[in-house]
């Protein structure tokens, strides 16, 4: 099973998402981070972008860049809907990147998938420097 099922001090179990830095990371950091290609997805009908129109953009830009329907689902059970958004949001900013850019965004996205698991994906660590590589730009 790839969720953790842990017991709160109540003795009642509850599943547990890996720490992905989602925490650090407000709707609108992560909207400032989006690449247009993503943004272009976010159809709110009037009202104001919630997280739930960013996963569903997220979802739509994963198939535009040839990640495997089964890779988001996955990412999506391993670290919940919010960080698997995140993850394709970062991987659709560095497949523009100049130097080293990702070349496989399925790849990418299982690679954090696994480093996911393990706890040691760092998503805001990963936003905060698309930001900060966008200002010194």
């Amino acid at each position: 099973e790839k969720q953790r099922v842990k017991t709160r001090e109540d003795g009642k179990d509850f599943v547990a998402l890996p720490d992905t830095g989602i925490q650090h990371i407000k709707l609108g950091i992560a909207l400032e981070a989006a690449s247009e290609r993503l943004r272009a997805y976010l159809n709110p009908a009037g009202r104001a972008v919630q997280w739930s129109d960013l996963v569903d953009a997220a979802e739509r830009v994963s198939g535009d860049l040839g990640v495997n329907r089964h890779a988001w689902i996955d990412a999506c059970a391993v670290m919940g809907r919010y960080a698997a958004a995140l993850a394709v949001l970062v991987i659709d900013r560095r497949m523009e990147e100049a130097e080293n850019p990702v070349r496989s965004a399925g790849g990418a996205l299982r690679g954090m998938t696994r480093k996911a698991e393990v706890d040691q994906l760092r998503l805001h660590q990963s936003v905060f420097g698309i930001l900060q590589r966008g200002r010194a730009s």
